[in-house]
């Protein structure tokens, strides 16, 4: 594991003895065999590894360079600023320089967390697209033109407002700055003042709920233009937060 550009990214370093063979053809023959998240998102070619004086591999000296193998070869002759933009966005993020009109995001090693990188990274240089669209039009030219297409339509699809669910303005500000609006329905949440909780049990069942369940200790760091995610170990770094007193059949909004 490899931290490139606050990203942490799986790198295999290769040594073969065989006639050269390409990133790609390796990578593809590791996802008919291996879930996608062992797939490594760069592969480096070594003449030798390194080792210690008694031969055992030597893992500290196992060194990515920051430049190495990604000169960048985007040309403002091949692209159309938006793929030119998104092509930029995923040399930085998936380690390669064999970025063209027909490359596909998930084939390079993109998954879902840097997919949502990849908006936020993209809505901060003005192009904005969701999560959605890249899993629909993975290929660079067809995301491209699916952004172009969207452009031209409304962004919210009118509807009656008493059949609408209502989102939280903490959900829903979290929602817009990662682009996942469409894929979310949170209904109004209420309180029931005739039945008393036990303060006591409902934090012991929410702290076995994060601790069962890692996407809950998941924390969102917003740093200049971009957004890091990284998850807590346990659901001790968290803590209950009392956000106000409610009567009955009240939305719960967070002041």
């Amino acid at each position: 594991l490899i931290t490139h550009h606050d990203t942490v990214l799986l790198v295999a370093f290769l040594v073969t003895d065989m006639s050269p063979v390409s990133e790609d053809t390796l990578k593809q023959y590791m996802r008919n065999r291996l879930p996608t998240y062992s797939i490594p998102n760069k592969i480096v070619f070594r003449n030798e590894l390194p080792r210690l004086s008694g031969g055992k591999l030597n893992r500290a000296g196992l060194v990515f360079e920051d430049d190495e193998n990604l000169t960048h070869s985007i040309s403002a002759n091949n692209f159309t600023t938006t793929e030119r933009i998104i092509a930029d966005i995923w040399e930085k993020l998936l380690l390669t320089n064999n970025i063209n009109k027909k490359s596909n995001f998930f084939d390079l090693g993109g998954n879902s967390m840097l997919s949502v990188r990849c908006v936020a990274l993209a809505a901060a240089k003005g192009v904005n697209f969701t999560v959605s669209q890249i899993y629909n039009n993975p290929v660079l030219d067809t995301l491209a033109a699916s952004i172009k297409e969207q452009c031209f339509k409304n962004e919210y699809v009118s509807s009656n407002e008493n059949n609408r669910l209502k989102t939280l303005p903490m959900v829903r500000f979290f929602y817009h700055r990662v682009k996942l609006m469409e894929h979310f329905n949170i209904s109004e949440m209420f309180i029931d003042t005739e039945n008393v909780l036990d303060k006591s049990v409902l934090i012991q069942a929410i702290n076995q709920l994060t601790q069962d369940y890692s996407l809950l200790r998941m924390v969102a760091d917003q740093k200049d233009d971009d957004i890091q995610f990284y998850s807590l170990v346990s659901a001790e770094g968290l803590h209950i937060q009392q956000i106000g007193c409610f009567s009955s059949r009240v939305e719960l909004t967070r002041r």
